[in-house]
């Protein structure tokens, strides 16, 4: 999982001074909680799982 939008929409705040709609918002809100969620269950994906087992 990537922030990167997260920060990409807040330095278009930030440095170009755009203002974001509700629904940009929204979906930051939401990636971030789902970031937060995986990042704070300890859940490894299954893909990375799938590289550490051949390596």
């Amino acid at each position: 999982m990537s922030g990167e939008s997260i920060f990409g929409a807040l330095g278009a705040y930030v440095f170009l001074d755009e203002r974001p709609q509700w629904h940009v918002l929204t979906g930051a809100l939401l990636i971030f909680t789902a970031i937060m969620i995986v990042a704070l269950s300890g859940h490894v994906p299954a893909a990375k799982l799938e590289v550490e087992q051949e390596g």
